[in-house]
C-alpha cells in the first residue's frame, strides 16, 4: 500500500541581499537615498547625523514639512504613553537620514544583518515598509544608552504602537558589529534577537500581505549596516 508523502516545503527565496563589498549602494541593489547623507567604507553603508545640544536654549518647533522630527515626536509619544521610556530619556530632535531599498518580502520572513553603533545619543529605526518607504509596517527603534534600549513598532493608516520591547538597555558602541536576527512566521509571531540572545517576542497580525521593502533611518548617531540578508 502507497504511503502518503509529506507536503512539500515551500522552497527558501532570498529576497534581499547586500553586503556592500561593491562600493557601490545605487545597484545590485539599488538604495534609494530620501534625506541626509550616506557613503561606502570598509564598514558597509554608514551614516552620521549629529545630535542637537539637548541643553540649548532654543529648541526648534517642529514643522509639518519636515516629517522625519513629526514622526521622532510621535515615537517619544508613544514610548512615554506606554511607560516604556522615561520623558527625560526620549530621544532629541535630528536632522534623519533616510535610505530604502524596494525588495518583494513575504509576510514570513527571516532578516539578519550586521550593526555597529558608535556613538550613544539619537535613535535608529529599521524594518519592512508597505506602500512607500514611510508607510505603513514594522519598525525596530534602537536607543543607545536608554531603557529600553530596542522597540518594536507597528505604524498603520492610524498611526504607530509599540508592541513590544525589550528589557533594559542595549549597549552596541564598543567598536563592533553585532548581528541582529528578526524572525516572523505565518503566524504572526516575531522574534528579535541580538548576537544570538533573544530580546524581543511577540506577535502581530495586523499585515497579511507582502511588504515593499526595508528602509534604515538614522534620527541621530552613526551607524553601519555592514551586511543584510533578507529569506521568505
Amino acid at each position: 500500500m502507497p504511503t502518503e508523502s509529506a507536503p512539500a516545503e515551500a522552497p527558501v527565496r532570498v529576497a534581499l541581499q547586500d553586503d556592500f563589498n561593491d562600493g557601490d549602494y545605487h545597484r545590485n541593489p539599488a538604495w534609494t537615498v530620501l534625506s541626509g547623507d550616506f557613503r561606502i567604507d570598509r564598514n558597509g553603508l554608514r551614516s552620521v547625523v549629529e545630535v542637537p545640544d539637548e541643553r540649548a536654549p532654543a529648541r526648534r518647533s517642529l514643522s509639518s514639512d519636515r516629517p522625519e522630527e513629526v514622526g521622532l515626536a510621535m515615537l517619544k509619544l508613544i514610548l512615554e504613553q506606554t511607560g516604556s521610556v522615561q520623558p527625560e530619556a526620549a530621544p532629541v530632535a535630528a536632522e534623519t537620514a533616510r535610505i530604502f531599498v524596494a525588495s518583494p518580502i513575504r509576510n514570513a520572513f527571516e532578516m539578519e544583518l550586521d550593526l555597529a553603533s558608535r556613538q550613544k545619543v539619537g535613535s535608529l529605526e529599521l524594518g519592512v515598509f508597505q506602500g512607500n518607504s514611510s508607510g505603513a509596517g514594522y519598525r525596530l527603534v534602537y536607543r543607545p544608552d536608554t531603557r529600553p534600549g530596542l522597540s518594536l513598532i507597528r505604524v498603520t493608516s492610524n498611526g504607530s504602537d509599540v508592541i513590544a520591547s525589550s528589557d533594559g538597555a542595549i549597549n552596541l558602541e564598543d567598536d563592533r558589529f553585532h548581528t541582529l536576527a528578526w524572525t516572523r512566521d505565518e503566524d504572526g509571531e516575531m522574534r528579535i534577537s541580538v548576537d544570538g540572545r533573544r530580546v524581543i517576542q511577540a506577535r502581530d497580525t495586523s499585515f497579511r500581505e507582502r511588504f515593499q521593502g526595508f528602509v534604515f533611518a538614522n534620527h541621530g548617531g552613526d551607524y553601519s549596516l555592514g551586511r543584510i540578508r533578507v529569506e521568505d
